[in-house]
């Protein structure tokens, strides 16, 4: 009785044990089934957002190459214009420098018509004229004026040329021909015309100076594009690279996983197996135990 109480204990034991192992075996597989998932669907997540950066790092890159190309072109353009402008500079100044000199020259001529002589002359030759013809020069007029034109005209004749002015020495030939009375308001029209040339002359410096600087503000909006997309790209690059070493790690790990899950498997079917047979073999004693009885009891009944 002993014997088959202590097979019937061992065999309650085997099939708890077998009942606890099973439970184990179920657990560790979940969890390692849980963990595969997990990895397999973070690798989902980071491929996809691998994609979308490297779409984004593509699209910087494309917007980067088409910033530095409008750059490049407005590099080239600024650089027509800062010549454009430096050589309309350098005619400014030297028109300027030559305006103000044939101001000057005219303004002596000016002086040199206010002269008391001249002004006392023409104004006696003049009156003179008016009492015996009424209106109209005459010809003693007409003589003061040319001497008073001429002292005005070689003036103007040798500051043209002095000066390489065209506009004194066509002044002066005018001057030559005209009566004198039209004297001081040909050299006050060209006064006014130089003066008006000098404002429109400044007006064109101050826009040149203004598309200049426009420009050099848009290349320099331009570089801080360049900069913001360069960063942009290489921050791309750096993420889709840490990316691809989490997806790498992370498939490694599905890999040991499933590798654990073939292990716990196999592990599960051998105790499987070994309990199975513990069973059985208890089984095959517990009957063998009963068989015995009812032979010793057949002997002993005789």
């Amino acid at each position: 009785k002993k014997l088959k109480d202590d097979f019937r204990s061992k065999l309650g034991e085997s099939q708890k044990e077998e009942m606890n192992s099973a439970h184990a075996h179920d657990m560790i597989m979940q969890d390692l089934k849980d963990s595969v998932e997990n990895s397999e669907r973070a690798i989902r997540e980071k491929t996809s957002e691998k994609q979308r950066k490297a779409e984004k790092a593509a699209s910087d890159k494309k917007q980067h190459a088409a910033t530095l190309a409008v750059k490049e072109e407005d590099g080239k353009a600024l650089q027509a214009a800062q010549a454009e402008c430096t050589e309309k500079s350098a005619s400014f100044n030297e028109k300027q420098k030559l305006r103000s000199q044939e101001l000057e020259a005219m303004d002596k001529a000016v002086e040199i018509l206010r002269t008391p002589e001249v002004q006392g002359t023409a104004q006696k030759y003049l009156s003179l004229a008016q009492l015996r013809a009424g209106s109209g020069p005459t010809a003693l007029v007409q003589v003061a004026g040319r001497k008073d034109r001429r002292h005005v005209r070689d003036f103007l004749a040798g500051e043209g040329r002095r000066l390489n002015s065209q506009r004194l020495a066509l002044l002066a030939e005018k001057l030559a021909a005209d009566p004198f009375a039209k004297v001081t308001k040909l050299i006050y029209d060209m006064i006014t015309k130089l003066q008006e040339e000098a404002t429109t002359d400044a007006d064109h410096e101050g826009f040149c100076d203004a598309e200049l600087g426009k420009s050099k503000i848009s290349r320099n909006k331009l570089t801080e594009d360049i900069d913001g997309l360069n960063a942009a790209v290489q921050e791309g690059k750096s993420t889709i690279l840490a990316l691809t070493e989490a997806i790498a790690t992370l498939r490694e790990e599905v890999t040991e996983l499933v590798k654990a899950l073939g292990e716990a498997e196999d592990m599960r079917h051998a105790e499987q197996a070994k309990n199975e047979q513990t069973v059985s073999d208890s089984m095959a004693a517990r009957e063998a135990i009963a068989k015995a009885k009812v032979v010793l009891k057949d002997f002993y009944e005789k």
